[in-house]
């Protein structure tokens, strides 16, 4: 491993949620100098204070402050029923946040922004987001985006163009149990052997194109075909139009659930592709845990999916969701050898995004001008 040195071990605060990704990227960055903490907020409103309250009483010492997902600095939560006051108090949370990292920053810390999307998805409070994004895209000392797609559509979007630096999403090989063949993944799921499986997996939310999926999938007229739905979906009209679709369908197979870690190998093993028809997409890590995990998939041609995804090569892309169905029989129908080499190209074109490159990545955009 390379040797990355500074004058002192880096103390770097990860003020976010620990998760597989967070906690990833923790342990990728600490196998440098560096010391790396996760701060917990007292509540689900992440009011920055709390750190440079916790700095200024000197109960924690920090170089480098990394944000990730922005609407958790911007929105007041569920307590006020009321769509204005939370409104107001939403816009109050991001300006209140802006003039604390203007506050960390006189405090001597370096601020680090990961953007993970350009506004999130499903935004409730949008003015409060983008007030509090096109600030901390001015305030912050550096920019992280996991794309060059992402690159232009944050220069863009919030005019930010110096120091954004493109560090991609880490793979998910041997971070996912991988153990369970694919006959024994199907007997769980009571899936056919004999049949070609299709899945979708990841939490259920209407930008990821599932109606436009479930419509495609119902005009291939074919009994030897399975669509796996799996994933917890908190869209009311969203899981309706699933469960009514497999009530009609017996091919469609949903698991609305939350898939804890050690089950993800089941769906995964079941399946012979991953299917992911994103209405819009900056980012996106279901398709690289399914490629993780040998699985082709068949995406749109938007975000970043044309530089993970090579057509042919590890999968299919396509440009209009009017061609998913096609895309989707194009898959099915290939030999098993084309399959194969489609599989093991899966896996080795996830190699190149290692952890241990991305933290040392990471580490030269911490430490520089420190």
């Amino acid at each position: 491993m390379e040797h990355l040195q500074t004058d002192h071990k880096l103390k770097i605060l990860l003020a976010t949620l620990e998760q597989d990704y967070t906690s990833m990227l923790a342990d990728s960055i600490s196998e440098y100098d560096a010391e790396v903490s996760f701060f917990k907020f007292t509540s689900k409103e992440f009011h920055l204070s709390e750190i440079s309250e916790a700095i200024e009483n000197q109960s924690l010492k920090i170089d480098v402050v990394h944000l990730h997902w922005a609407h958790h600095y911007c929105y007041s939560g569920n307590k006020t029923k009321n769509f204005f006051v939370r409104r107001v108090k939403s816009i109050q949370i991001s300006i209140e946040n802006l003039i604390q990292i203007r506050k960390l920053k006189s405090l001597g810390c370096k601020i680090v922004w990961t953007v993970h999307n350009s506004l999130s998805h499903e935004a409730k409070i949008p003015i409060s987001e983008y007030i509090f994004r096109w600030g901390l895209s001015r305030l912050c000392d550096d920019i992280i985006v996991m794309s060059n797609y992402s690159r232009q559509e944050v220069q863009t979007t919030y005019g930010r163009r110096k120091r954004i630096h493109v560090i991609p999403l880490g793979n998910f090989i041997g971070a996912i149990p991988n153990s369970i063949s694919r006959d024994e993944a199907r007997k769980k799921l009571d899936i056919p052997l004999d049949c070609k499986v299709l899945l979708n997996f990841g939490l259920m939310r209407p930008y990821k194109g599932i109606d436009d999926l479930l419509h495609a999938f119902k005009e291939i007229r074919r009994s030897d075909i399975v669509l796996l739905l799996a994933g917890n979906c908190s869209d009311t009209k969203l899981k309706n139009l699933i469960e009514e679709s497999a009530e009609h369908d017996k091919r469609i197979m949903p698991h609305l659930k939350f898939i804890r870690n050690e089950d993800i190998q089941i769906f995964m093993n079941a399946s012979d592709w991953g299917v992911f028809p994103f209405k819009k997409i900056l980012n996106s890590a279901s398709v690289l845990l399914a490629l993780s995990m040998g699985k082709p998939v068949v995406v749109p041609s938007k975000g970043v999916l044309p530089e993970i995804v090579l057509n042919s090569k590890n999968g299919f892309l396509y440009e209009d969701k009017k061609y998913l169905g096609n895309a989707m029989l194009r898959a099915l129908n290939i030999t098993q050898s084309s399959w194969e080499n489609m599989s093991a190209q899966a896996i080795s074109s996830t190699r190149k995004y290692d952890w241990v490159d991305i933290g040392k990545q990471h580490f030269r955009v911490y430490s520089e001008n420190i």
